[in-house]
């Protein structure tokens, strides 16, 4: 099957990115005969759309970073060290100021951790603990929230 641009709808007022125009796929005359099926894509909305999902984003930042930094421990892993790792909002990270700055000079590296469907579940944040207990920082986007 190919992948073909639909034609272009008419300006209309959006929040959508500039690109909003729907891909479709097209059969072939060969697969389809002579009438052609078509299959909407969603498109992608903008940055702005998607703001409530990053500001609401949980961020878990390891034991020895978090240390450094000053920030409280407050997420264990099945380790049964306690915890040692620091987890709150980005807002909230970012509200601490020389806290923020300090995690930007650990240069961790990063994971995005996304949930399924179910939300943040007790396996997601299994999976956050286990990431910052091998030694990364963890960005969990919450796309269920709400602006």
């Amino acid at each position: 099957q190919a992948l073909e641009r639909a034609p272009a709808a008419p300006k209309r007022q959006t929040a959508m990115a500039a690109n909003d125009a729907p891909y479709t796929l097209r059969r072939t005359q060969a697969a389809a005969g002579n009438g052609t099926e078509q299959v909407a894509i969603p498109t992608i909305p903008a940055a702005e759309a998607l703001s409530a999902a990053s500001a609401q984003a949980f961020v878990a930042v390891p034991a020895r970073c978090a240390e450094a930094c000053g920030l409280p421990a407050g997420l264990a892993d099945n380790d049964g060290r306690g915890a040692r790792h620091w987890l709150g909002r980005a807002a909230g990270l970012l509200a601490r100021g020389e806290a923020a700055a300090c995690v930007r000079r650990c240069h961790l590296r990063w994971v995005i951790v996304c949930h399924g469907s179910s939300g943040l579940t007790y396996t997601s944040w299994r999976w956050v603990a286990k990431v910052a207990a091998l030694g990364y920082g963890a960005l969990v986007p919450d796309s269920f929230a709400h602006a």
